[in-house]
């Protein structure tokens, strides 16, 4: 954007705001509002942070190959860890492997 490149899907200041978060150890962060979901791994001084943002919850949308799969995901917590989460689509026709 203006000649500066960006991650399209993160907030701009990324690097700013997780570096707010450099003494505190940020495993997972999630967000929403994407109509597919997706996954992103960032890492400040050797610890990894997890970002994911679930899918619309608006019904499928896209069309052909790119339709795009409506639901929500479950995260469970054990033992102080997060799990990969499962993708719980409205349709249950659609479910995940």
């Amino acid at each position: 954007m203006n000649g500066v490149t960006t991650f399209r899907h993160s907030v701009g200041n990324a690097k700013d705001v997780l570096s707010r978060f450099r003494n505190r150890r940020l495993v997972l962060a999630l967000g929403g509002h994407m109509h597919v979901r997706e996954r992103l791994l960032y890492e400040i001084d050797g610890f990894p942070t997890r970002f994911e943002q679930s899918a619309a919850i608006v019904g499928p949308s896209g069309e052909g190959a790119l339709r795009f799969k409506s639901g929500f995901v479950v995260y469970r917590v054990q033992n102080g860890v997060i799990d990969a989460g499962t993708f719980v689509p409205l349709d249950p026709a659609a479910r995940e492997p």
